[in-house]
């Protein structure tokens, strides 16, 4: 929809009841209203209580297009933070309690992601053009994909880094 962009100030209760009238005016009502600016200024709005970055495999993705009959999906409805290629898809999976180096960086891997309805919606709409969750539930009996890290040691990345697990 072409639809002026708004600025606001979201720290002011004017600004936050101008986003959410701005906001509900994208939807052409199809999600009718009121709407209004929440705050959770105490917490974080996550999918998992563990406030840790995430790890994400393009092997899955294809495999996961692939149960999907072939929809192309951007990596964007995940939301990832590490993107890697060239491991067996799904293995990342199994990869709890391992730790991986990228360059000098360490990543301890956590746990699985269990994903919800977001990942429906497409990034570039918003609007919601595919289903994951089922053949995820399918494939894992949970709809997973992906996996919590904790960044055990900082430093520099650049896309086309090797991964490498500490322990192989």
């Amino acid at each position: 929809k072409d639809t002026p962009a708004a600025a606001v100030n979201l720290k002011t209760g004017a600004g936050g009841d101008a986003f959410a009238a701005w906001a509900g005016a994208q939807g052409d009502g199809e999600l009718p209203g009121p709407y209004a600016l929440a705050r959770a200024d105490a917490t974080t709005l996550t999918d998992s209580p563990l406030q840790t970055p995430s790890l994400m495999s393009l092997a899955s993705l294809r495999a996961l297009e692939a149960e999907m009959d072939g929809a192309a999906l951007d990596p964007r409805r995940f939301r990832g933070n590490f993107w890697i290629d060239g491991a067996e898809p799904w293995a990342e999976l199994g990869w709890a309690g391992r730790e991986l180096a990228i360059g000098d960086v360490r990543l301890r891997v956590l746990e699985p992601i269990e994903r919800c309805v977001a990942t429906a919606a497409n990034p570039e709409t918003g609007l919601r053009d595919a289903n994951p969750l089922l053949p995820l539930k399918r494939l894992h009996g949970r709809p997973l994909f992906g996996m919590l890290v904790e960044i055990v040691a900082g430093g520099e990345l650049r896309p086309g880094m090797n991964v490498r697990a500490m322990d192989a």
